[in-house]
């Protein structure tokens, strides 16, 4: 009578036919917006209904293969995904990162000053990540640089 909705109905426990169509055809927040719903009611009946969602998107063979062959930065901008969702499917598929400058090659005057100074003094020198000094420092079993 006041105009006040129920509790019930803010609850999401009246759904019509045709708001239950929507879900698993678009994304959930936009199933929200046009409903005037919470994206948690929505992601909630969608569930519970065992509908899919389109907002996950399965990994692809040829996705994982690019896994760890390049920085995730640039493998989330070939496949189309955020670099978070890139290095948590690399971490769980257990491949190692690529730091972005790996394929440049090493000088030997460069390689020279690894475990001369802290990595981050050799990287800012070399132009390089420091995880990269560190990886290179380490693949050659040179120890880090220790101050006498």
């Amino acid at each position: 009578k006041l105009g006040i909705p129920s509790v019930r109905a803010s609850r999401g426990v009246y759904w019509k036919p045709e708001e239950i169509e929507l879900l698993g055809k678009l994304p959930d927040l936009e199933v929200a917006r046009r409903l005037g719903r919470s994206h948690e009611a929505v992601a909630l009946k969608r569930a519970k209904l065992g509908i899919p969602s389109v907002d996950y998107r399965f990994w692809t063979p040829e996705e994982d293969e690019l896994l760890g062959t390049m920085p995730d930065v640039e493998v989330a901008r070939r496949v189309g995904r955020n670099g978070g969702a890139v290095r948590a499917r690399r971490l769980k598929l257990n491949i190692p990162c690529r730091p972005a400058d790996a394929d440049r090659f090493w000088k030997p005057e460069e390689l020279r000053l690894l475990g001369t100074l802290p990595d981050h003094e050799v990287a800012h020198k070399l132009n390089r990540t420091v995880k990269a000094v560190g990886y290179k420092r380490q693949s050659r079993l040179i120890p880090p640089f220790r101050p006498k």
